[in-house]
């Protein structure tokens, strides 16, 4: 018979602050979100967003790729404020799906001032990698391609004869300019690797004045992932990005408006920081000129975690900012950083994934999770009602100081694109109550843990609850709610093994309606390390 042991059960009931608090606006698509796909009727595309922006009327613009049985192609879709799609004013239904070649897509988007887009990704005449070139779309204000550009509405160029590589980031300059940015990579046929930019003139040719006939490079023997880019206060552009020779590492590197190396930065124009194993980066600037880098990199207890570090104008690492010069976040076991901006009010928003949901995270200024923006300065969200891995790309931020997310829901072997808005909820909730759409289950965090972890979950409506503790055996451990009755909302609680033995346990809870009828059943595993 096992001994009796004391173990703390902490429950935390959120109360939400109705002056900074936020959440999904319900009033907003459909509960909070636009889901969407490309390909036509019954289509399986994987259809998945990387950038997001709205127009001067409020109107929304997203972009990426779907990825389907007739190749890669570049997806743009326009929505009202609302959330709708615009199907009478903008491609077919609201959407553009289309290609050049096999393969195009579109990493980033930006608008002119007569409202035409501009897109930059990469295009590939096949799937080998040599085949990879970086490429610019445009595109009329109603969706449909604009052959005034370049002849075709698109341009594809290498930055050398051989190299692959890609743009991540694009520009409109004030004269009507339009820098792109992004990478080279070598390939089977040779080539270089490194940061590029190439400007374009508003028709689409290079312009010759930039660089070298219109491109750039700061070439290094290091293999380059996604480049996040930034134009800097004195009009030049910071690219970083991640890299390995012989070390994991974040390289940021800087040019001038003219594409030359800006040798003032770094050691020659490249900064370099060591870190663990790493991907992502995401660039932006603060008002006094300091330069913020989001990442995913890799913790000492083997997980994957956001990272934001804040470096001076110079390329050196701000030891003012968190903890040495960067903030390292984990909400469940393995957490992803996808993009980062900064407010009018210093504070930055991160979004990413976190346990196949949505994350979004607030940071104040110098560097701490802001616990006014949501409970434990984070909201995470399901995009599919927890049918499968959902997670965002890309947000911005409204001139009410709404969140806007695009995100991506993979479910049944298909991806959609989901846009999401999140405001204070007293602009959305007439009766000052906060109401979740979807019921969440969380990772438990830490995981593994020793003694103790906490469990988080959401509920949509006011309900019965059982949560119980078993062990790989199927035999209940613990129990730590038995029908006992809670509110709509987060709960939290910290749960301490005691005496239980190392190994693995399922977390199980069922929720019920008051009047007895199950609203779901849902089980995670979580270890003990002792």
């Amino acid at each position: 018979m096992l001994k009796t042991v004391t173990f703390l059960l902490l429950l935390i009931l959120v109360t939400f602050n109705l002056n900074a608090q936020y959440f999904l606006d319900s009033t907003f698509g459909l509960n909070g979100m636009a889901n969407f796909g490309f390909g036509g009727p019954g289509e399986t595309n994987s259809d998945m967003p990387f950038d997001i922006i709205t127009q001067s009327d409020g109107n929304i613009i997203t972009a990426g790729q779907s990825d389907g049985p007739n190749g890669i192609f570049v997806a743009i879709a326009r929505l009202f404020p609302g959330g709708q799609l615009d199907t009478s004013g903008f491609g077919v239904d609201g959407r553009v799906y289309t290609h050049f070649v096999v393969r195009d897509r579109a990493y980033a988007i930006s608008l002119q001032s007569d409202g035409k887009i501009i897109a930059v990704g990469n295009e590939a005449e096949s799937n080998a990698g040599s085949a990879i070139m970086p490429s610019i779309y445009r595109f009329n204000s109603d969706g449909s391609t604009d052959t005034t550009f370049a002849g075709t509405g698109y341009v594809a160029l290498r930055f050398d004869a051989v190299s692959s590589g890609s743009f991540y980031g694009v520009y409109i300059q004030p004269d009507g300019k339009i820098l792109a940015a992004g990478s080279e990579t070598g390939n089977a046929n040779g080539g270089s690797y490194g940061f590029g930019t190439m400007r374009f003139l508003p028709t689409g040719e290079l312009d010759t004045t930039y660089g070298v006939m219109g491109k750039s490079a700061i070439t290094c023997n290091i293999l380059y992932n996604w480049v996040g880019s930034v134009l800097s206060p004195d009009g030049g552009i910071i690219m970083a990005s991640t890299g390995y020779d012989g070390n994991y590492k974040y390289f940021l590197a800087k040019m001038d408006n003219l594409g030359n190396r800006d040798t003032t930065f770094g050691i020659n124009g490249i900064a370099e920081l060591a870190t663990q194993n790493n991907y992502s980066t995401i660039l932006a600037i603060t008002d006094d000129g300091k330069i913020l880098m989001g990442g995913t990199t890799y913790s000492t207890d083997s997980h994957w975690q956001m990272t934001v570090f804040r470096f001076l104008s110079d390329g050196t690492l701000d030891s003012a900012f968190a903890a040495g010069g960067r903030i390292d976040m984990r909400f469940t076991s393995d957490d992803y950083l996808n993009d980062l901006i900064v407010d009018q009010e210093g504070k930055i928003l991160v979004a990413g994934e976190t346990g196949n949901y949505g994350v979004v995270a607030r940071l104040t200024s110098d560097g701490n999770l802001d616990t006014t923006f949501a409970s434990e300065g984070r909201i995470i969200q399901s995009l599919n009602n927890n049918s499968g891995t959902s997670y965002f790309t890309s947000l911005i931020l409204l001139s009410d100081e709404s969140v806007l997310t695009v995100g991506f829901d993979f479910a049944s072997g298909a991806g959609n694109f989901v846009v999401s808005k999140f405001n204070n909820a007293v602009t959305n909730v007439a009766d000052n109550s906060i109401v979740p759409v979807n019921f969440v289950l969380n990772q438990n965090y830490p995981n593994p843990f020793n003694p103790s972890t906490k469990i988080n979950f959401i509920l949509p409506s006011e309900s019965r609850v059982k949560l119980n503790i078993y062990n790989m055996l199927g035999e209940k451990v613990r129990k730590l709610f038995d029908n006992d009755q809670m509110s709509a909302g987060e709960h939290t609680i910290e749960f301490s093994a005691g005496n239980l033995a190392s190994g693995i346990y399922i977390y199980s809870i069922e929720a019920q309606t008051l009047t007895g009828n199950i609203l779901l059943r849902m089980a995670k595993k979580m270890i003990l390390l002792k």
